[in-house]
């Protein structure tokens, strides 16, 4: 098993942790709002769970592995300095392509280099004020990603990987 390989899969462990914890966390917080007879809060607070799970379920769908655990390492890397993001994920990332799981591996250790970049650039105070926006383009020869950080509309930082 390659550095790289080895780089993300105890990232991806750290991931499974620290969703896990959340999960947990999750759970007592509806069943306490439930045990208090507050029903409304409890699917108030299950809406605001679920809706965080969405760029995740985005992520999980890319077919090529290598760019999942990529991405789901940046998510939870901004998570864990409180930024929320958003993905923004083509079609064709989610389908079977030879050129992703296969000739473009060579960009591994390079695109983790970049988010973990990006991530380590998202430094900032009031982190719930700001919102990430990670988004992938298909190109001719490979892909871009583009990850801006976002404070009231304005973009504070933006930085691009791209394979051509």
């Amino acid at each position: 098993m390659s550095d790289i390989n080895k780089t993300l899969l105890i990232e991806q462990l750290d991931c499974f942790q620290i969703q896990r914890h959340d999960f947990l966390n999750n759970f007592q917080v509806i069943r306490g709002y439930l045990q208090l007879n507050m029903p409304d809060k409890a699917i108030k607070y299950m809406d605001e769970a679920i809706s965080t799970l969405v760029s995740q379920q985005e992520i999980s769908a890319i077919h090529a592995g290598w760019i999942k655990a990529i991405l789901l390492g940046f998510l939870f890397g901004l998570r864990l300095k409180g930024i929320e993001a958003k993905v923004n994920i083509p079609y064709n990332f989610k389908e079977e392509n030879l050129l992703f799981d296969g000739e473009m591996e060579e960009y591994t250790g390079e695109f983790h280099r970049y988010t973990n970049e990006c991530v380590e650039s998202s430094e900032v105070t009031n982190p719930e004020c700001y919102m990430g926006k990670i988004e992938l383009r298909a190109e001719q020869n490979g892909f871009t990603c583009v990850y801006h950080l976002a404070k009231e509309d304005k973009i504070v930082f933006e930085k691009i990987f791209s394979t051509d």
